[in-house]
């Protein structure tokens, strides 16, 4: 649940969480990523918020893979937009930045311009 997950979010900071490892998890998080993308093309707001819960609570539980920080951006916009909570939803955007930048991903693997489209698109699209 959307409630659930952003108080789960609220103790955790990128340099706590270990990057994924598991294979399929990550394609977990790639397939999620196109469910999302689809689900916001045709206005299906369930199913992206479903993808979008899912990808951040599987990073909680797993680690971080190249889908999260764009994963934890649009899940701040949520967060702002929806429950207009924006003192969580800086902590999230802060840690979905450190995600990106905090070396336990390979160089380029994450996306800047889709962490900013997901981020800008949900909440302006």
């Amino acid at each position: 649940s959307l409630y659930y997950t952003k108080k789960a979010l609220s103790s955790v900071d990128a340099d706590s969480l270990p990057a994924m490892t598991d294979p399929a998890r990550i394609e977990t998080m790639k397939l999620l990523d196109i469910v999302g993308s689809y689900s916001y093309e045709s206005k299906n707001v369930v199913l992206l918020l479903d993808a979008c819960i899912k990808q951040v609570q599987l990073t909680l539980k797993h680690g971080i893979s190249p889908s999260s920080p764009s994963a934890l951006a649009q899940f701040g916009a949520i967060v702002s937009g929806v429950l207009g909570d924006l003192k969580a939803a800086n902590h999230i955007a802060d840690t979905a930045t450190a995600m990106a930048y905090n070396g336990k991903l390979k160089k380029g693997a994450v996306s800047e311009a889709l962490l900013i489209a997901r981020t800008w698109g949900f909440m302006y699209g």
